[in-house]
């Protein structure tokens, strides 16, 4: 009879109590929109010479990133010089005002090579084929949490 009554027992706990894996406890918030900052720190060199400019704005108007103070990967202040209807507005870089706002950057590559600290070159092409690879990788994350 106590046997029976601790197979019961058993099988009561089994059923409730659920075991959390490691994926389980670590979910990575998906952001569907990206900020100038989260843009340009996925890249080595942190964007340094890429075009950036916000979706609503006149053809061939962009930043070409000159300097960025990050804080961390979401936030900090990024300079450029700004090219308006592709007449050049300034010689020394300016702020770039309203990076933290999300899905309202776009940006190009243009031609950056980066020298990273360890002494490898990145050029324009490395940086695309990285560029597709980022994005293809979020599509496929996109579908498995549709899933």
């Amino acid at each position: 009879m106590a046997q029976k009554i601790e197979k019961a027992a058993a099988s009561l706990i089994s059923n409730t109590v659920k075991t959390f894996g490691l994926t389980d406890i670590i979910k990575h918030k998906k952001i569907p929109y990206k900020n100038i900052y989260e843009l340009a720190s996925q890249y080595p060199g942190t964007g340094i010479g890429f075009k950036f400019w916000r979706k609503t704005w006149p053809s061939n108007s962009f930043y070409v990133l000159q300097d960025i103070d990050l804080k961390g990967t979401r936030h900090g202040n990024a300079y450029g010089i700004l090219y308006w209807k592709g007449i050049q507005q300034s010689n020394t870089p300016v702020r770039i005002r309203n990076g933290n706002k999300r899905g309202v950057w776009r940006y190009d590559i243009n031609n950056t090579s980066v020298v990273l600290d360890n002494g490898l070159t990145y050029n324009a092409s490395d940086l695309s084929a990285y560029k597709k690879h980022v994005q293809k990788s979020g599509q496929e994350s996109e579908k498995n949490e549709a899933e």
